[in-house]
């Protein structure tokens, strides 16, 4: 179906493309409760300025001189670039949208032309919104996978910006449609990760980051060689950033391990400022606050210290009359205990990080608390055999490096055996065929001097050979 033609006049004034400001949305509303297309375009605070820029104004501004001068063809494009992107904002706003059919792109379409004012294309915005349906479309008219918009963006990494992918679970499907994006570089070195890893400054993007991730890595796994991943994990951008240390900036620790999981060196390479992502994670686990769960004897009884002293203190904070009855007295020291035992108990509700796991601040009789303390301890006594046959049963560090060594040794040993055998075949090719007679006649200074400066060069060249040999070693 053939979308219809307009006539110049009938395009409404600019102003009525202008988008409506995110504030229409309500600042405590859910993703559940807008729409999956509209929740990740318009929330203003889950920007980031690496990759994800502001979506106001995304149709551009035409006014009607520059429209007198569009050929029929560029307004049928304009028009339905214009409507794709209305398509894409209404979409799922109510139930009966899920009927409304998509665009259908004019005659002569240039697919890979951009429909908004930051150069994305049509298939940008499909593999963002997560409309598989319009991707595939737009792939059998020859679109450009690779396309790039004027940010550096390719369709996948549009599309791991926002979170529609992860909320339609479409992320799989998608990523075997755009796979030649997998190892695209942007001007400032970044990769997909890097872009992934960006997203998460803001906290409603975690687990769509991590669902992305996942999703990337068992597809280059199955697509690509490990030294391609191993690769990307550990590239660093102009910043000297690696995925793994914008994920550790940005505090999400828990996609900063699955990329060390996958590539342990990329935590300890350096950027600019001197920052890794191992010693960010070390930092931030040592200014942890949270109390460790009460789990001994020593916990309880400085527990029951401090419940005498703070019973003394609510009692002298209730400040009762000296003419107060024994009755009222009773009541008071009641209440006290009451309050007391209450914060105890929340106290160690907070602290004990395994909710539901019953500890020794729970027991109410010596044999309960006797119980829970054996518990503890058979506990750690599993634990600490646990510990010790895995330290049995790997080797120590000392029988570790005396084989490395051992290893490097024959490596340079064979190298050298190589590069001996490749110099003995170069001599026998230059060598001349017949024997030069031997001369009795005494040697000139000026040949003399010029044996010396070839053996000077040949000592220099051994030498950077040799030295070659051992940067060899250490690469691999």
């Amino acid at each position: 179906m053939r979308a219809p033609r307009m006539s110049v006049p009938s395009f409404p004034p600019p102003e009525q493309y202008e988008m409506p400001p995110p504030s229409t949305f309500e600042e405590e509303e859910s993703i559940e409760q807008t729409t999956l297309e509209s929740s990740s375009m318009m929330a203003e605070e889950d920007m980031v300025p690496m990759s994800q820029h502001s979506t106001h104004s995304r149709k551009r501004k035409r006014g009607m001189a520059e429209m007198n001068v569009m050929s029929t063809t560029e307004q049928e494009h304009i028009l339905y670039g214009d409507q794709l992107l209305d398509y894409f904002m209404t979409v799922g706003d109510a139930p009966e949208a899920a009927k409304v059919q998509p665009p259908v792109p004019p005659v002569n379409f240039q697919v890979d032309r951009p429909i908004d004012d930051q150069g994305n294309t049509a298939l940008h915005w499909a593999a963002a919104m997560g409309d598989l349906e319009i991707v595939q479309d737009l792939l059998r008219r020859g679109a450009n996978t690779q396309a790039i918009s004027v940010h550096e963006e390719t369709p996948l990494v549009r599309a791991v910006l926002f979170t529609n992918n992860f909320e339609k679970k479409t992320m799989p499907s998608l990523v075997n449609l755009l796979q030649d994006n997998l190892t695209f570089r942007d001007w400032s070195g970044a990769t997909i990760f890097h872009h992934l890893a960006e997203t998460t400054r803001s906290k409603g993007k975690w687990k769509s980051a991590r669902y992305y991730c996942e999703v990337l890595l068992q597809k280059i796994r199955d697509t690509l060689p490990p030294q391609e991943l191993d690769m990307l994990l550990s590239c660093q951008d102009s910043n000297g950033d690696t995925p793994a240390l914008v994920a550790a900036r940005n505090g999400n620790f828990r996609l900063t391990s699955l990329f060390l999981l996958h590539c342990r060196r990329s935590g300890e390479l350096v950027n600019g400022k001197g920052d890794t992502a191992i010693a960010i994670m070390d930092q931030a686990n040592a200014q942890r606050t949270v109390p460790h769960a009460p789990s001994s004897v020593t916990y309880v009884n400085e527990r029951a210290e401090n419940e005498t002293l703070d019973v003394m203190e609510t009692d002298k904070s209730l400040n009762l009359p000296p003419t107060s009855s024994p009755v009222t007295s009773a009541m008071a020291s009641k209440i006290a205990r009451l309050m007391d035992e209450a914060q105890r108990k929340l106290s160690i509700a907070y602290g004990n990080a395994k909710v539901g796991q019953q500890s020794a601040g729970d027991a109410t009789t010596p044999q309960d608390l006797f119980e829970q303390l054996e518990k503890d301890r058979q506990a750690l006594q599993k634990e600490k055999v646990s510990l010790l046959s895995q330290e049995d049963t790997n080797e120590s560090f000392d029988i570790q490096m005396n084989r490395y060594k051992e290893i490097e040794s024959r490596c340079a040993s064979l190298i050298e055996q190589l590069h001996r055998k490749q110099l003995s075949d170069r001599f026998a090719i230059g060598a001349p065929k017949e024997q030069a007679p031997v001369s009795n006649e005494p040697v000139l200074p000026e040949e003399l001097l010029q044996r010396l400066e070839l053996v000077r060069r040949l000592v220099t060249a051994q030498e950077g050979r040799r030295e070659a040999v051992r940067d060899l070693l250490q690469q691999k």
